[in-house]
């Protein structure tokens, strides 16, 4: 009787052991780093400022480059059947006009007609104000306002726009975190990322309020 014969090659299992859960999750129980708080402070600028001498602005240039001149320009009325008074007042009223005006109402006055902007621009409010501002401790004892207007080419309006400052019409808002650790079991490790805010408000008196969210 004829018997086949197997193939000479036969694949072997290879044995292998089933992984257990000791195998995939320690029993240990998961050590807790020791808590530690920092905070960071920031003495320098982020950047460093580049001087520049006579450097017009480019209002300057936008004006300069202008189809009307400033002996040209004055004011018109959105509609010609309506009376309008402010084109009667001559430059040195309006300047006693401005005087009474904060710096968002100037920019917005400024903002009508190309008269007005050229008005506000030149105003002398702008020489007073950054000769007010920019005082020791403000700037260097050695700095003078006059030295801050020959950066920017003689213009007040954008050695107040552009100088670095302390703002005293509002409050200095600062975001601040820290990390504890909280209470969880044997498996989980809880933290708690806790986030509170800094208010300072500046006077020119030289004080300073500051505020916590954490306060009572």
């Amino acid at each position: 009787m004829y018997q086949k014969s197997l193939p000479k090659y036969v694949a072997e299992e290879e044995e292998t052991e089933t992984p257990t859960s000791t195998d995939i999750v320690s029993a240990a129980i998961p050590q807790e780093e020791p808590y530690s708080f920092q905070r960071h402070l920031q003495f320098q600028p982020d950047y460093q400022k580049t001087k520049t001498t006579r450097r017009r602005s480019p209002l300057s240039t936008i004006l300069d480059k202008a189809s009307v001149s400033p002996d040209e320009a004055k004011f018109e009325p959105e509609e010609e059947d309506k009376p309008f008074p402010i084109s009667l007042l001559p430059p040195e009223l309006l300047e006693k006009i401005f005087n009474n005006l904060d710096v968002r109402g100037l920019e917005r006055f400024g903002s009508i007609c190309w008269r007005a902007r050229l008005l506000t621009s030149q105003a002398e409010i702008w020489k007073r104000r950054v000769q007010t501002i920019y005082q020791w401790p403000m700037v260097e004892k050695q700095v003078t306002a006059n030295d801050l207007a020959e950066r920017h080419g003689g213009e007040w309006r954008t050695t107040f726009i552009e100088e670095e400052r302390v703002r005293m019409d509002g409050c200095y808002i600062s975001v601040c975190h820290y990390i504890r650790p909280g209470s969880g079991d044997e498996w989980v490790a809880v933290t708690h990322m806790i986030t509170y805010h800094r208010f300072l408000r500046f006077y020119p008196d030289g004080s300073v309020i500051s505020f916590l969210t954490t306060d009572q």
